[in-house]
Order: structure tokens, then sequence, then C-alpha cells
């Protein structure tokens, strides 16, 4: 069982949609992406446009977002840019999704969550959705990052949101992820679940399709605390 639970979770891992790939393409983009904060500086001194983006690039604070760039993130949400502009062509993910999924592999706690905490405080929608319809919570708590999803819900965050396949927070924390960069498919992330169930302790797996799959994996993985309690 083991063994054919381990072939399965891989090729769901192959099939998964990860984070596009993008190049900076504009001045300002390519001195946030690089670091260089007094080009930075200079740019935005010179009026220059902050949504900048080519056809398929992310605009400047996107590439903040997704980099330790906290102090120039500040200073283009100061500037003015906006914090729920979604990333040109690919999955269309806000700055907000940008940022949740590379804190993920940042180096501290307080790496992981200042970028988040930065556009929320600049207004950024913590309900806001992608082009397929998830939302930052359902991210985090693919994840497992119950830091994040705890912010996320203590912002606002809805912990009943669906995505167009029916898709939730619950479903995604139970099950966890196909995201090749952070692949926590048949994971227990039993902190998670708990962090949604405090929020909304009634919220139960159902009958859809994700909520069923979701709790075989956790079955077939051996999570009997979080079986029990979303069952």
């Amino acid at each position: 069982m083991r063994r054919s639970l381990s072939f399965l979770l891989a090729i769901l891992g192959v099939l998964a949609m990860t984070a596009c790939r993008a190049e900076p393409s504009f001045p300002l983009a390519r001195a946030v992406e690089s670091g260089e904060r007094a080009e930075v500086r200079r740019l935005l001194d010179r009026g220059t446009d902050l949504e900048e983006a080519g056809a398929n690039a992310w605009r400047p604070v996107i590439w903040a977002a997704r980099h330790d760039r906290l102090d120039t993130l500040r200073m283009l949400l100061t500037a003015g840019a906006d914090p729920n502009t979604p990333a040109t062509g690919g999955n269309g993910w806000t700055p907000l999704m940008h940022a949740i999924h590379t804190r993920q592999s940042a180096h501290s706690p307080a790496a992981r969550l200042g970028a988040i905490e930065a556009l929320l405080e600049a207004g950024a929608d913590p309900n806001g959705r992608s082009r397929k319809g998830a939302t930052p919570l359902i991210m985090a708590a693919g994840y497992g990052a119950t830091d994040m999803v705890e912010l996320l819900l203590a912002a606002g965050a809805n912990p009943r949101l669906q995505t167009p396949n029916g898709g939730t927070a619950l479903s995604a924390a139970v099950g966890g992820t196909g995201d090749l960069d952070h692949f926590t498919l048949g994971q227990c992330q039993t902190d998670t679940v708990k962090a949604i169930l405090a929020r909304a302790p009634d919220l139960r797996l159902g009958d859809r399709l994700w909520d069923r799959l979701a709790l075989r994996l956790a079955r077939w993985s051996g999570c009997t605390d979080v079986v029990r309690m979303v069952s």
C-alpha cells in the first residue's frame, strides 16, 4: 500500500501545475529583482510606471514580493503600487499569492511573513483569486503553512470559499498540494487543519470530489487525527 501511495503521489506531482516563470522585462522590475534599492528609488523619483509588465511577466511589486526585498516592497507600496494587481499571463496570481508561494522557502520566520504582512497592511485582498479561482488561504493551507493561514484568517480570509472545481482551504490542508515547489500531498498537516477549524468549527469535508480525494489521501497516509477532525 505504501509503495502504491508513493507511486500515486509521484504521478500527481509530475502532473501538477507549478508557478509560472518570468523574466523582468522593464528597468524597474529588473532593479527590484536584482536588489538595487538605489536604482529603484531613482526610477520611482523619475515617475516610472509602477504597473509596467510584459505580455507574460511580473510587475515590480510581484518581483519584490517573491524575493527577500521587503524594504523595496514597502517602497513600491508607499509609492502607490497596487497590492492586488494580478500577474499577466500564467496563473494570474496576485502579489499576495506570490509572496505566500515564495515565503515557503525563506530562511527565517520573519522573512516568511514580512512580505505578506506588508501587502495586507497596504490593502491586499485576502480573498483575491487567481485566474483559476484559488485564494491565498487555499494556497497557504495546501502548503501546510499554519502561520500564514492564521495571519490570513485574522485579516479576513474566508475559509468557506471554493474554487470552481470545489476545492477549499480545508480540503487543501487535509490532502496537501501537488505543487512541485512545495509538494505536500499525503502529509499530515494537523496544525493547519486545526487553525482552519478554530475559525470555522462547523466545517467538514463532504461528498465533493476534492473533499473525497483529500480524505482518502489522509487515510492512506495514516493521518488519523486529521481524519477524525474533518469526517
